[in-house]
């Protein structure tokens, strides 16, 4: 196999082994040529992980074999993300290259552009009337949600046509840091769905995480406090 980007070299340590045959790393090169590669405990080896094919080419046989990897990622420059360059690893006109314009790298590699939408949630978008906002806050895409802060912070409260705005998109997947931003921001915790006649943000997170009653209390913290369910004196 090789590494997904851009986790571009690597390295493995050898901590300890105790086996019955060496148990090597068959590496293949950029000039095709396999190659096998026996550690004892302490050598490191340093790798291209993503470029050069790896693996073992057969089972462990032994008792234990304890390795730590590490893997690198370029860092791209402040200039480099806000132009969404493509990545110096990456080849020009290539399959990847043509990967990363199109935005499959969106929330993988910093600086990759925006994934394009696809016919379905443009289909979804218009028949429910959401903004790009609702689907970022239940994905917990904080970046893009600030970035729609920067360009229509009004955009972050708006509701669709069932009364669901981000926030409540962001409580029913449980995203404590996309719920903070939007509290932040002026979200209001006590909103209804559908008119202001359904379900509040507290009823959505009793519904979706009514065991997990750190998450719930939390949310009272925050300011949440209208709800159809009885949740104890302290209310």
């Amino acid at each position: 196999h090789v590494d997904r980007l851009p986790l571009i070299s690597s390295a493995i340590i050898n901590v300890d082994q105790d086996l019955d045959e060496d148990w090597p790393l068959e590496v293949v090169g950029h000039d095709g040529v396999a190659r096998n590669v026996t550690m004892e405990p302490g050598d490191m080896v340093l790798y291209e992980s993503h470029s050069i094919l790896h693996g073992r080419p057969f089972a462990l046989k032994g008792r234990y074999f304890a390795n730590i990897f590490i893997h690198f990622m370029p860092v791209p420059t402040e200039e480099q993300i806000k132009n969404h360059a493509l990545p110096p690893y990456i080849l020009e006109n290539s399959t990847i290259a043509k990967q990363w314009v199109e935005g499959e790298f969106d929330g993988e590699i910093p600086g990759a552009p925006r994934e394009q939408m696809d016919d379905r949630n443009r289909e979804n978008e218009m028949h429910w009337g959401q903004h790009e906002a609702h689907e970022a806050a239940g994905d917990g895409d904080l970046e893009r949600l600030i970035e729609i802060a920067k360009e229509d912070a009004h955009a972050l409260h708006v509701a669709d046509r069932n009364g669901w705005r981000p926030i409540h998109e962001a409580v029913r997947t449980g995203e404590e840091d996309v719920i903070e931003f939007l509290a932040e921001q002026g979200a209001d915790l006590n909103s209804r769905t559908a008119d202001g006649k359904g379900q509040s943000v507290l009823d959505i997170a009793i519904e979706s995480w009514g065991d997990e009653e750190d998450f719930i209390d939390w949310l009272v913290d925050l300011g949440a406090r209208v709800t159809r369910y009885e949740l104890g004196p302290e209310l």
